[in-house]
């Protein structure tokens, strides 16, 4: 497993963002105070319990954390390789699910600090941008965050010049257990996510734990790389892919 240098307590006290939030629990604390949990729902837990306090248990709860089953949808639903789509999301949930217990960063399962001053509405440092599964939304009744993910399954039909950049791509770098160089190749230049990231240690540093069998699957015999990523990744990922000839023409067979 690779690891990379931790960086994931600074996201939020660095992401302060002034922005009008007329809502009652956007408060202002009178004393600074620091929060820290275990992972994003013990982190919420805590904060609540602090707003409360603040308010005189006015605002019982600032942040509604909510946590909904990942959705998965076959594209198109009448794939030529809807079998091989059923097995992949099935495998999906075979590689992800225990990490995902284990808890990672991308499902809000890593550490969370954040130093709020006197004074100055919270609103403005909670806001975020959504990543990974973790969904922001500011609401009347409260900062909703929503761990959830809708994913889609589509193939990809590669061209002859995106395999033989895959075949060199091979050379010296590490393939992760269950995968292949072109599935690989695929995850590193869509800047899919094909890895999730553990924090055992939060004073030090976070570990890449790989899930590209759970993400990608490699049809050598019909040339198709099947992934699941959300509908607004794989728009990506097919533009980049059509713009440097990486798909088979038509481009976008068996992608929409």
């Amino acid at each position: 497993m690779k690891r990379i240098t931790a960086i994931f307590l600074a996201v939020w006290p660095l992401s302060i963002s002034a922005h009008p939030c007329p809502f009652d629990w956007n408060i202002e604390f009178s004393e600074g105070v620091n929060i820290s949990g275990k992972n994003l729902e013990d982190f919420a837990k805590k904060f609540n319990e602090a707003v409360g306090k603040q308010t005189k248990g006015k605002i019982p709860k600032a942040i509604i954390y909510t946590v909904k089953p990942d959705s998965f949808a076959k594209v198109p639903a009448s794939s030529p390789f809807a079998s091989e789509m059923e097995t992949l999301m099935k495998r999906y949930s075979e590689v992800t699910a225990p990490l995902i217990k284990k808890g990672v960063f991308e499902y809000g399962g890593a550490p969370k600090e954040i130093n709020f001053p006197a004074n100055f509405p919270v609103a403005c440092i909670l806001s975020s941008p959504n990543s990974g599964a973790v969904n922001y939304e500011e609401t009347k009744d409260g900062l909703k965050i929503t761990i959830h993910r809708e994913l889609e399954c589509r193939a990809y039909n590669v061209s002859p010049k995106f395999l033989e950049i895959a075949k060199d791509y091979q050379r010296g770098e590490k393939i992760p257990a269950g995968g292949d160089h072109v599935s690989y190749f695929f995850a590193r230049f869509s800047m899919m996510m094909w890895a999730f990231h553990t924090m055992p240690d939060p004073a030090k540093e976070a570990v890449e734990e790989p899930i590209l069998s759970g993400v990608t699957l490699y049809l050598p015999e019909k040339r198709v790389i099947l992934a699941i990523e959300t509908k607004e990744k794989h728009e990506e990922i097919l533009k980049s892919m059509q713009e440097r000839g990486y798909l088979e023409i038509p481009g976008s067979k068996g992608t929409e």
